[in-house]
C-alpha cells in the first residue's frame, strides 16, 4: 500500500520535486477523513489523515520527505497543512489529495480548525471535533473494507491462500490511536478482536502508524474473512474488516434455529427448531458466549403479557448473536403486551428483526404516559447491540438507560411509535440516557414517531454522558394523527450531561410548517458538547444550544429555516457560564436572518434578537461562516455505507430544486454487476424504488409520487418527498423478486 512505502522513504530516497507553477489557485478541501478507514467523526492526535479537495497542492504526486532526526517535513512542494496554526507533518501532496498526521498539539483540545496552504494562499477553514482515538486499520485494497493489511508470522502476507493458523501471531496497521508528541507517559489501552474474541497483543508506534501484533486466539472461527477489529480506549476501528484464519486450526460457536412453530424440547435445529421464549432463556444452559441464533421468517407472539425476555449473556469478545436467517422477515408482535422485548443479559446482538406491535388502539383516555399498545425494545445490560432492525408501531421504539453501557444502535428504522392521550402524544423513537462507557447511536433512520425522534434526556437524578451521535436521519416528529412536530434531536437535562459528540446528522420537518425543534442542552447546566457537520431543515427555530458550560464545538453545519420562523439559531447561557473555549463557526446559515443570544435559568430565557452581522459581532461567533437569505438549491446528497453489512447504505436526500429524481453516486457501497434494490425508508415492507444491476454510473432515485406506509390505527401522514428523501440501498439476494 502506498501509505506504508512512504512513510519509510528516507529523505536521500525522495521523489524530486517538480517545478512550482508562479502563483495557485485557492485550495478547496472536501473532505478530511482517517486515512484507513475513511471515518471522519473527528480526528486524533498522531491520526494519519487524507484530505480530498482540488487545487491543494502540485499536479503530479510527491511523497513525504524525512528530516536527520526522523520525522516528516511540514512543508512539501509549497503545501502545508495547518491545525491551529501548528503544521503538520506531510505523508504525500497531491492536488485532489494528500495526507498528514494530526500534530500532537491538538491533544486535550475539543476541536481544531484546519486549512489547506499551497503557494500562500490557504483554504477556507474547516473545523474538526478532535477525539482522544479514532483507530482504523489499514486494508489491502486501500477501500476501508476487506482484507487487512497484515503478516502471518513468518513474514507473509495474509490472505485467503495464505491463511494464519490459529495460536499464531499477525502484525496489523492502524492510525489513530491518539498519540501526542512529546508522548504521554501512560496512553490510551489498545485492543484487538479476532471472530470476536479478544487476542493477546502488543504495539509500536511509528510517526502517524501504529504496529499492532495480534496472537489468533485458539477457538476463534476459521475462514478467508474473519473479522478483525482494533479498540483504543473506548474507540473501536471500523468494521468488515478481515483476516484469513486456516481452516481447522479453531472451533465456532453453535448455531441454533428458532421458528414460529418451535417448541422447547427442540434440538434446535434447522429441521426441529426451538421456540423463541425458550432460545431468549438460554434453552436451559445449552446456548453459550460465541453461538448464533437463526431466527426463520414468520411472526412470533410473546407467551406471557411481560413480552419477551432475553436472559441470554455473551462476552465482549463472545457475544450472542440473534439474527433473523437469509433475510427472512422475522416479525416479534408485542400485541397485548407490556413491552415486545426487554434484555437483561449482557453483551448479546440483535440483528435483522422486525419488532412491533400490531395492536390497533393507540389512544387513551388517561394521562401521565399508561400506554394502550406495547413498548419496543428495553435494554437494561451492557454491551448489547441492535443491528439493522427494524421497530415501529410500539408504544416507544428504543429504551436504554445507565445499566446498558457500551451498548449500540446501529442502521435501525425506527417510525411510528408511541400512542395519543389526553395531555399529548407519548413515545418517541429513541429515549436515552447513559453514566458510564459510551453509547453509540449511528445511522438509524427515525422518523414519524408520536413524540420526538432522539430524546437523549434525563430528569434531575439521570444522566447524558457518554453519546456518540454520527450519521443518523431523523424527521417529522410528531406527525399524526394530526402535525404536531416536536423534537428530532433532543439532548438535554440530567444531573450529569457531558462527553457528547454529535457529527453528521440529518434532521427535517417541512419549512413552510414553522414547527419542530433540535436542542443541545436545557433545564440542567451541561458540560462539553461537539455539534458538527449535520444539516439542520425546518424548524420553529433552528438548533438551540442551552445551558452548556462548554466547552462548546458547534462547526460545519448547514441550517435551513423558512424566512416565517422564529429565528436562525438560539444561544442561551446559564447562570455563571461563558463562550470561553467555544469553536462556533464555519457554518452555513439559510432563510431567516434572526439570530438570538441570551441567558436562561433553565426555563425562561432573556435575550436579543439579531441579524447575522449583529450576532457575530456579540458572539464572536461564525467569523468564517454564511449567510443567506434565500432558501438552498440543487440537491444534498449523503451516502452511509453500513458497517455490519457490505453492499449496505442509508442514502439522505434534500431534494431543494423538487427534481422528480435525483442521481446518487454508489460507487462506495456497490461494484459494477452487483445487484440492488433501493427501499424507501418510509416505506420499508413495499416493494423498492429501485432496482437493477449496478454499472458504476450514478443510480436515479425517484423523488416524487412516493408511496408511505400507515401507522397501525391510523391514515400515513403525508410523505416527505420531493423535497426529503430517505433511502435504504440492499444487496438482491439470488432468486428474491
Amino acid at each position: 500500500m502506498r501509505l506504508l512505502t512512504i512513510c519509510l522513504v528516507p529523505i536521500a530516497a525522495a521523489l524530486l520535486l517538480p517545478q512550482l507553477p508562479a502563483q495557485a489557485a485557492v485550495p478547496n478541501v472536501a473532505a478530511i477523513v482517517n486515512a484507513a478507514s475513511y471515518a471522519s467523526n473527528g480526528v486524533a492526535p498522531g491520526e494519519t489523515v487524507t484530505v480530498f479537495g482540488s487545487m491543494m497542492g502540485p499536479d503530479s504526486f510527491v511523497s513525504g520527505q524525512v528530516g536527520a532526526d526522523g520525522a516528516l517535513s511540514t512543508e512539501l512542494a509549497g503545501v502545508r497543512v495547518w491545525f491551529d496554526e501548528s503544521p503538520a507533518p506531510l505523508v504525500y501532496v497531491e492536488s485532489s489529495f494528500l495526507a498528514a498526521i494530526v500534530p500532537g498539539s491538538t491533544s486535550g483540545k475539543s476541536a481544531s480548525t484546519v486549512q489547506v496552504e499551497y503557494l500562500g494562499n490557504r483554504s477556507l477553514p474547516m473545523v474538526l471535533p478532535i477525539m482522544p482515538s479514532s483507530p482504523g486499520i489499514f486494508t489491502a485494497d486501500s477501500s476501508g473494507q476487506g482484507p487487512a493489511i497484515a503478516l502471518n508470522q513468518d513474514g507473509s502476507l495474509n490472505s485467503a491462500s495464505n491463511p494464519a493458523q490459529a495460536g499464531s501471531t499477525i502484525a496489523l496497521w492502524a492510525t489513530g490511536d491518539g498519540q501526542t508528541d512529546p508522548a504521554q507517559a501512560s496512553g490510551l489501552s489498545v485492543g484487538v478482536q479476532i471472530g470476536g474474541v479478544d487476542s493477546a497483543a502488543s504495539y509500536a508506534k511509528t510517526q502517524g502508524l501504529l504496529q499492532i501484533n495480534a496472537q489468533i486466539p485458539v477457538g476463534v472461527v476459521s475462514g478467508d474473512a474473519v473479522p478483525v477489529q482494533v479498540q483504543v480506549g473506548q474507540a473501536k476501528s471500523q468494521r468488515n474488516v478481515s483476516v484469513a484464519v486456516a481452516a481447522g486450526t479453531g472451533a465456532a460457536g453453535r448455531e441454533w434455529f428458532v421458528s414460529p412453530s418451535g417448541q422447547g424440547t427442540a434440538a434446535g435445529t434447522e429441521s426441529d427448531p426451538l421456540d423463541l421464549a425458550t432460545a431468549l432463556a438460554g434453552a436451559a444452559g445449552r446456548i453459550h458466549p460465541g453461538d448464533k441464533i437463526w431466527l426463520r421468517g414468520g411472526t412470533y407472539r410473546p407467551p406471557n403479557p411481560n413480552g419477551f425476555n432475553s436472559t441470554l449473556a455473551g462476552t465482549t469478545g463472545s457475544p450472542i448473536v440473534i439474527r433473523n436467517y437469509q433475510s427472512e422477515r422475522a416479525t416479534l408482535d408485542g400485541k397485548g403486551s407490556e413491552i415486545t422485548l426487554s434484555v437483561n443479559g449482557g453483551y448479546v446482538w440483535f440483528w435483522g428483526l422486525e419488532i412491533m406491535d400490531s395492536n390497533t388502539t393507540r389512544t387513551t383516555n388517561q394521562t401521565g404516559g399508561v400506554h394502550p399498545n406495547a413498548y419496543g425494545v428495553g435494554v437494561y445490560a451492557p454491551g448489547v447491540r441492535f443491528i439493522n432492525n427494524v421497530v415501529h408501531d410500539t408504544a416507544q421504539g428504543f429504551s436504554a438507560y445507565d445499566a446498558s453501557s457500551d451498548s449500540v444502535f446501529y442502521g435501525n428504522l425506527s417510525y411510528y411509535n408511541g400512542f395519543v392521550a389526553p395531555d399529548r402524544n407519548h413515545g418517541h423513537g429513541f429515549y436515552m440516557q447513559n453514566i458510564a462507557g459510551t453509547k453509540l447511536l449511528q445511522d438509524n433512520i427515525v422518523g414519524d414517531n408520536a413524540d420526538e425522534g432522539f430524546q437523549i434526556y434525563g430528569s434531575g437524578g439521570a444522566n447524558v454522558v457518554g453519546f456518540r451521535v454520527f450519521g443518523n436521519a431523523s424527521y417529522n416528529s410528531s406527525s399524526w394523527p394530526t402535525p404536531h412536530y416536536q423534537y428530532n434531536f433532543l439532548v438535554a437535562g440530567g444531573a450529569l450531561r457531558k462527553d457528547i459528540f454529535f457529527n453528521q446528522n440529518y434532521s427535517f420537518f417541512d419549512p413552510a410548517a414553522d414547527a419542530g425543534l433540535v436542542d443541545f442542552g436545557q433545564y440542567t447546566p451541561g458540560q462539553d458538547i461537539t455539534v458538527t457537520n449535520s444539516v439542520f431543515a425546518g424548524g420553529y427555530t433552528g438548533p438551540d444550544v442551552s445551558m452548556q458550560a462548554g466547552p462548546v464545538v458547534f462547526a460545519g453545519n448547514k441550517i435551513y429555516v423558512h424566512s416565517s420562523a422564529v429565528q436562525q439559531a438560539r444561544l442561551e447561557l446559564g447562570p455563571g457560564q461563558n463562550t470561553n473555549g467555544w469553536t462556533w463557526d464555519t457554518n452555513q446559515y439559510f432563510g431567516k436572518n434572526l439570530f438570538f443570544t441570551g441567558t436562561t435559568d433553565g426555563n425562561t430565557a432573556q435575550g436579543v434578537n439579531l441579524d447575522f452581522g449583529g450576532w457575530k459581532s456579540a458572539t464572536g461567533f461564525d467569523k468564517n461562516s454564511s449567510f443567506s437569505g434565500a432558501p438552498p438549491s440543487g440537491a444534498w446528497i449523503y451516502v452511509r455505507r453500513n458497517e455490519y453489512e457490505s453492499k449496505r447504505a442509508n442514502v439522505i436526500i434534500y431534494n431543494w430544486n423538487l427534481s422528480d429524481s435525483v442521481a446518487v453516486d454508489l460507487s462506495t457501497v456497490l461494484t459494477s454487476g452487483d445487484s440492488y434494490v433501493i427501499q424507501d425508508a418510509q416505506n420499508f415492507y413495499a416493494p423498492p424504488v429501485a432496482a437493477g444491476t449496478y454499472s458504476g454510473s450514478p443510480v436515479s432515485i425517484p423523488m416524487k409520487n412516493l408511496a408511505k406506509a400507515a401507522p397501525v390505527g391510523f391514515t400515513a401522514p403525508a410523505h416527505t418527498g420531493p423535497l426529503f428523501g430517505t433511502f435504504v440501498v440492499l444487496a438482491k439476494r439470488s432468486g428474491a423478486q
